[in-house]
């Protein structure tokens, strides 16, 4: 079974996320909920799977600022648009 995840837990992650790598909130967190769910779907076991989407999240953020030739600490440049499509 798959221990639930506290929403503010959720939200305050997927903020984080966002601010640090100066996407929009709402992008982030429907790349987060398609990330969790195609893990749910192949999981046998569903415990950390939170984790692994999370996960999974930062890392397609960083291949985003790797193929924009953004540096993650540039603030000076805004947001950089996120597709989650």
């Amino acid at each position: 079974m798959s221990a639930p995840v506290r929403e503010s837990d959720r939200e305050r992650t997927v903020a984080v996320l966002a601010a640090a790598f100066h996407a929009p909130v709402d992008a982030v967190a429907a790349l987060y909920e398609r990330e969790q769910a195609a893990l749910a779907r192949a999981a046998r076991v569903t415990t950390y799977v939170h984790i692994f989407a999370l996960r999974q999240v930062e890392e397609v953020l960083r291949r985003r600022d790797r193929e924009t030739g953004r540096d993650e600490l540039d603030a000076r440049a805004g947001p950089v648009p996120l597709s989650v499509g």
